[in-house]
């Protein structure tokens, strides 16, 4: 089910599902140094964040979500520059457990219990919101696809706890 789209009438196009967490109801729980995000969904398309955080830009954030290959995966930009981009192989339409750590120097992701290549040369953006299938407020990279469950830890969860995460 989707939401409803109240019309007249004329022909009316539905907005996008998306939420974006800001100020106190974001910065009162999110660990600007470290953290892990956790998903289980799927994606019909090829292109879409299903949830991360940033500060309202590309240039600053840090999400899980699909891209071109298919893949599912990490990505980590500071200042415009990709810190991490780590993935794995995924199949369209298929639902998929994803958990990506952050932290100075060690990142990594993992999908439904296969560990990706730890990146330990990367920084740490600032950022100031939480977005739910979309990349900013901008709305751009727009999940096409599905969310069961979302969690975020405060602290970068350890390889072994990413891949049992996962499973």
């Amino acid at each position: 089910a989707t939401s409803v789209i109240p019309t007249t009438t004329a022909a009316a196009t539905r907005n996008a599902d998306v939420a974006t967490m800001t100020g106190t109801n974001f910065s009162s729980w999110y660990n600007a140094t470290e953290g892990t995000l956790f998903s289980e969904g799927s994606s019909a398309s090829t292109s879409g964040n299903i949830v991360g955080s940033s500060d309202n830009t590309n240039n600053n954030r840090i999400f899980i979500g699909v891209a071109s290959g298919p893949v599912s995966r990490l990505l980590i930009t500071t200042s415009g520059v990709t810190q991490a981009s780590i993935s794995t192989a995924y199949t369209l339409n298929t639902v998929v457990k994803c958990a990506g750590g952050y932290k100075l120097n060690t990142s990594n992701f993992a999908q439904n219990g296969t560990l990706g290549t730890e990146d330990t040369a990367c920084t740490i953006p600032t950022v100031d919101r939480l977005s739910i299938g979309t990349n900013t407020t901008a709305n751009d990279f727009f999940l096409h696809g599905h969310i069961r469950r979302l969690a975020y830890y405060p602290s970068r969860l350890t390889n072994e706890q990413l891949v049992a995460l996962t499973r």
